[in-house]
Order: structure tokens, then sequence, then C-alpha cells
């Protein structure tokens, strides 16, 4: 720990010193306000020692100026002086000192209050090394201490955060929660917020951020307090985000997956719709030739340029995924009539049909399009599936780069067309 001693040449001497020294104690030993002043602000002690007089500045005054520095961070203070009367040592503790001693100070005595006051300095430092946010708070919700991670999550000095209201870093879902309090049903006090809750923080700057906060009441006699543990989750949830997206897509093409298609197409289907609609699979005709001509690599960036040519080909409110290999599948939704998928089907085609270059070599890779045309009922999803499969193997066996569409509620019935 390092201590600041400040003295006049009286009540505090090198004899000091050297015992706290032997104590363990690392001593910036100075002389006069002026320079204990400056000490403090390039040595940053654990604790300042200073006579209550001395020349230049006394000690009362050099305290106050110590805690006009930084109000974020409180270094105790000891006073020591041959006379204290009762508005003197009042005045030093309105200035910011912690215990005024008297004169002479028997070594054993000192070394006995040092422990004293850095007691919650120790556990000041110990608050500063946890990766979650700490605050305390009184009944005004205004902020009265917070560790270092508080001022990293949120983005403010130690000296800004001190009396800036919770609310200003938790946002309206803090008020609504006071205000309910307010009406008498006091959540906290209760213990609702021991367990650590969800909500949303919010940066200095306005930046909205993911957080998990319990909240506990200290008990005192007069005014309540309350700390907060705050832990900063936004790395948690961009994980988690991150496994959601591999879960449903596909790695390779960043297309929606067959988990993904059958979630959302069976949803689609369940709502109903007066309008007709159609699910299209997607078989690539040469895409066997080109892989094993060129390699895994160069088929694989066959893939992804087929997923952006779909993507960009179909509306934003059609659902496309890729279902494995070189099977892709579109939901169009919203037709005008049934006549309408067979013009979108042979945009397709004949996007997918354009020269595409592939590591230096340039492509054709045509496709083959089933379709199945749905009308307003509940359709299964996975029997919508296996009907387009079969009319896209129909497309096949008529000569490829084609397209076949059945009507569900035909009976069947399916008709082809073909694009060169």
């Amino acid at each position: 720990m390092h201590l600041l001693l400040a003295n006049n040449g009286n009540s505090l001497d090198a004899t000091n010193a050297a015992l706290l020294e032997q104590q363990g104690w690392c001593v910036t030993h100075v002389t006069g306000g002026e320079a204990a002043l400056a000490a403090f602000c390039t040595a940053q002690p654990d604790l300042v020692v200073m006579d209550a007089v001395m020349q230049d500045m006394d000690g009362v005054e050099t305290v106050r100026r110590i805690r006009a520095l930084d109000r974020s961070h409180w270094t105790p203070v000891l006073l020591v002086g041959q006379h204290w009367h009762a508005c003197g040592r009042t005045e030093a503790l309105q200035a910011g000192a912690d215990e005024c001693l008297v004169s002479p100070v028997p070594s054993e005595t000192l070394a006995a209050r040092l422990r004293a006051c850095t007691m919650p300095a120790q556990a000041a430092s110990v608050l500063d090394h946890l990766d979650d946010a700490v605050l305390v708070f009184d009944e005004q919700d205004r902020i009265q201490m917070c560790n270092k991670a508080a001022e990293r999550i949120f983005a403010y000095t130690g000296a800004e955060m001190l009396e800036r209201h919770v609310a200003d870093l938790l946002g309206a879902p803090w008020i609504d929660l006071r205000r309910e309090d307010g009406r008498g049903t006091g959540r906290i006090e209760a213990g609702c917020f021991r367990q650590k809750n969800q909500m949303r923080g919010q940066r200095k700057h306005g930046e909205q951020f993911p957080i998990r906060m319990s909240v506990t009441a200290l008990p005192q006699d007069t005014r309540r307090s309350y700390i907060a543990q705050i832990s900063d989750i936004s790395d948690h949830e961009r994980q988690w985000a991150k496994i959601e997206f591999l879960a449903l897509h596909d790695s390779l093409t960043g297309l929606p997956n067959r988990t993904n298609w059958n979630e959302v197409v069976q949803a689609v289907l369940a709502k109903g719709d007066t309008k007709p609609r159609a699910l299209m699979f997607i078989d690539l005709d040469d895409f066997k030739r080109v892989n094993d001509q060129h390699g895994h690599a160069t088929g694989d960036e066959a893939l992804k340029i087929v997923a952006t040519r779909l993507r960009n080909a179909m509306p934003a409110s059609d659902f496309i995924a890729r279902l494995g290999g070189d099977e892709f599948v579109a939901l169009a939704r919203n037709l005008s009539d049934e006549n309408e998928v067979n013009g979108i089907a042979e945009r397709l085609l004949d996007v997918l049909a354009q020269p595409m270059l592939l590591r230096g070599v340039t492509e054709s890779i045509r496709a083959s399009i089933g379709i199945v045309i749905v009308g307003n009922g509940a359709v299964d999803a996975g029997e919508m599936l296996a009907k387009a499969d079969c009319a896209m193997y129909r497309a096949k066996d008529g000569g490829k780069g084609r397209i076949d569409i059945i009507g569900v509620h035909a009976g069947g019935a399916s008709r082809q067309s073909h694009v060169d």
C-alpha cells in the first residue's frame, strides 16, 4: 500500500516514515501542503497522513483541494494536530478528512488507524477487479459509488457517474419499475431483483446494449441505499445470435437451411391465404460436371453465385433456401394468379443460365424447376416439397432446363415449359 506522509517538521517526522516502511508501507514523504497536493496528483497514494498545521497551506485546505480533484475515488486522509477543538474538528471533517488524531500519536495507534482506514480502500480495490459493474445509489436513485467496470461498461468517468440518475444508465424500463415501487409494491425491498434480470443499458453516447442486473436493498437505520450488480452481455448475445444463425442457415451460401425452410413454410401455410402460393424446387443440371471437372472449391464458388442470383431475382417477400448439395427451394407468395409463377420460374432459369466466372474458368449452369401451386387451405410443408421434387424430376426427364408445374388442387395435373 502507498502512503503519502506530509508534515511541517512538527507532529510527523522521518521517524514515523521509517517505522511505517518497516511495516510494509511504501512511503512518499513531503513537507508542506503544496508539496502534498502535488505528490497526491503524481503518486496516487492509497492513504494520506499529514499535519493539520503547515506554513504554506494548512491541512484542512489541502484536504479540501484533494477532494476537489476527483470525487469518484475516495482516498482516506488522516489529519494530525496538537489540539483539536470542536469547531476545528468539524471543519476538518466537512473538508473531507476521515479522522482527526491528536499528536503525539503512538506508533502502534497510528498503525492501527492506518489499517482501519485502508480496509474500505481494499474493499474498493476488490470491486475494481470485478468484470461486472457495481453501483451504489440512494433512494432518489442518485449514484453514490461505482467501480471501474461501471465506468468501462457505461463509458462515463467516475466523476461523471456520481450523482447521476440510475435512469440515465437504464432508461425507461427502470423508470417504470421505480414508478411501480413508488406505488407501494416495493419489489426491490421484497428481493424480487436479487436474481439477475435481463434489461437494456444505455452508454454515455446513447448506444443501447443488453445487460443482466440484480439489485439489493442495503440495510440502514435511516436512509435506504441500494447496490446493483450489472453484467454486459453484448458478447454473449452476439455469440448466441451467431449460433442461432448457423443453426438455421447454410454455412456456405448464407441462405436458410432445411430446418429453417420447414418452419417458415409450415407457418406460412398455417395462416391460410386467398392468393395462390407456389413452391419451387430448383435443381442444378450441370453442377456435378463442374464440381467433378474443376474441383470442390470451384463447385462451392458456383453454389454461392447461384444463391446470390436467386436472392436478387426473387422479391424480398419470397423465401429462398438451400436444402443441400445443388438443391434449392423458393416459396413465391402473393401471386396474382397461377400463371404468374411460370414467368417467375422462367426468369430464374434465364438468370441461372448466364455465364459465371469460377476461379478463372467461365461456365454456364442450367437448372430444372418443379413447381407446386397451392391455393387456400392448409397443406403440409413436407407434402408440398415431395410433390415439387417429383415435378422437378419430370422436368429433368423432359430434357433438363425445363419447368414442370403441378396444381395441388388439380388432381396432380401438370404442364411443362422449356427455356433454351
